[in-house]
């Protein structure tokens, strides 16, 4: 894509969109409806920073990958449950912060094994 192109930020719209997306499910209200099992909640935290660990990957980023896969979303994890402590019908975990960064960490060992294996079909 041309650097000039009005276009070039456009793989970064997923990852903008996903960080919008959980922001706004970390500090709205929980939903009262019950988890299917105890750690439902851990897996769905795991689950949401591994995707944004994943759209980090995409091309168009000038930061490094492992900056981008791990250090924005640890940071954007420990920030939301900062947060979260405020907020009265939240609590901070850290529990959920480590399911943040297991989840960010799972998506960047893939990434990098897969770079491995098909070297040069990325960026």
């Amino acid at each position: 894509m041309n650097p000039t192109s009005p276009y070039k930020h456009i793989y970064k719209l997923p990852s903008i969109i996903m960080v919008c997306v959980i922001f706004y499910l970390a500090l709205s209200a929980p939903p009262e409806t019950p988890q299917p099992f105890r750690w439902f909640d851990k897996l769905l935290h795991f689950g949401a920073f591994g995707l944004l660990s994943l759209l980090f990957a995409l091309p168009g980023y000038k930061i490094k990958l492992y900056i981008r896969m791990l250090g924005f979303p640890f940071a954007y994890g420990a920030a939301i449950e900062i947060m979260q402590f405020f907020i009265p019908e939240r609590e901070a975990d850290i529990l959920d912060w480590s399911a943040d960064a297991i989840g960010s960490l799972a998506a960047f060992l893939a990434v990098v094994l897969l770079r491995k294996l098909f070297p040069g079909r990325t960026n």
